[in-house]
C-alpha cells in the first residue's frame, strides 16, 4: 500500500500552479495520494453529485435517457446550458437546471433514503431541495468520492444493473485502444470556497484507478487544470503505454 505522496505527484500540482489534492486507488488496493489532510476534508460536491444523481433519477424512474428538457429561454452563463437537453447530454454539460428538475421530482425523502443506502458523503441536503449539492449541507471528502465509485465500478451498490450500465455509458467521456476514462467535473463556489473537482475511474491494457481529485480554484481560468493534472499523473504511471 502506497499511502505518501510521490515526488511525482506533487510535480503535477507544482506544475499546474495548483493547490489541491487527488485519491487515487487501483486495482489491488495499492493506493496515491497526495495532500492526505486536504483527501479527508469533507467539501461541497457540486457538479459530481450528478454521478449519483443520475443513478438515483433513473433508479425512481422520474426520467429515462428518451426524455427531452426543454430550454425556457433563462440565460445561463455557460452556453451549453442554453438548449434543450437529454439525460446523457445534461451529465455532459453538467446542466444545472435539468437536474434542479429531476431533484424536485424526486424530493428530499427519496434522496435521503438513497444517500445512506449508497453512504454518499455526510447525506445531509438542506434547506432546499435544488441545490443541495450545490450550496447546501452536503459534504464529501476525496477519499469518500473514491470509496463510492469503486463500489459504483464493480457494481456493489443496491441499485438495478441496467441502472448501474446506463450510468457508466453516460460517464464515459474518452475511449481508445489502449484506455477508457470514466468522469465527472464540479466547480463549486459555496460557503466552502471555490473549489473545482474531477472524479471517476481509468481502465487501461492492465491497470484500473479511480480517482478523485480536487483543488483550490480562482475563478473559471483554473477550470483545466482539474483535467490536466489527473491525466499528467496517468501519464506518469504509464496508463497510456
Amino acid at each position: 500500500m502506497i499511502s505518501n505522496c510521490s515526488r511525482d505527484i506533487g510535480a503535477c500540482f507544482f506544475e499546474a500552479d495548483a493547490i489541491g489534492t487527488i485519491y487515487l486507488e487501483n486495482q489491488e488496493g495499492e493506493l496515491l495520494v497526495h495532500n492526505k489532510e486536504r483527501a479527508a476534508l469533507p467539501l461541497i460536491p457540486a457538479s459530481t453529485f450528478k454521478i449519483p444523481n443520475t443513478l438515483i433519477a433513473l433508479s425512481e424512474g422520474v426520467t429515462d435517457l428518451d426524455e427531452v428538457f426543454l430550454w425556457d429561454g433563462t440565460h445561463y452563463e455557460f452556453e451549453a446550458h442554453n438548449q434543450n437537453h437529454t439525460l446523457a447530454t445534461a451529465y455532459k454539460a453538467s446542466c444545472v437546471w435539468v437536474y434542479q428538475i429531476l431533484a424536485k421530482r424526486i424530493g428530499a425523502q427519496a434522496y435521503r433514503k438513497h444517500l445512506a443506502a449508497m453512504k454518499y458523503g455526510n447525506g445531509l441536503l438542506g434547506p432546499d431541495i435544488a441545490r443541495f449539492w450545490l450550496d447546501g449541507d452536503l459534504r464529501i471528502s476525496a477519499k469518500e468520492q473514491v470509496s463510492f465509485l469503486k463500489k459504483l465500478y464493480t457494481e456493489d451498490l443496491p441499485y438495478p444493473s441496467h441502472a448501474l450500465s446506463t450510468l457508466k455509458d453516460i460517464m464515459l467521456e474518452e475511449k481508445s485502444a489502449s484506455y477508457q476514462l470514466y468522469s465527472k467535473t464540479g466547480y463549486s463556489v459555496g460557503t466552502d470556497g471555490q473549489h473545482g473537482w474531477y472524479v471517476g475511474w481509468m481502465v487501461s491494457l492492465d491497470q484500473r484507478w479511480v480517482f478523485a481529485l480536487n483543488i483550490e480554484m480562482h475563478g473559471i481560468c483554473d477550470l483545466n487544470k482539474r483535467k490536466e493534472i489527473a491525466m499528467s499523473l496517468f501519464n506518469g504511471l504509464g496508463v497510456f503505454g
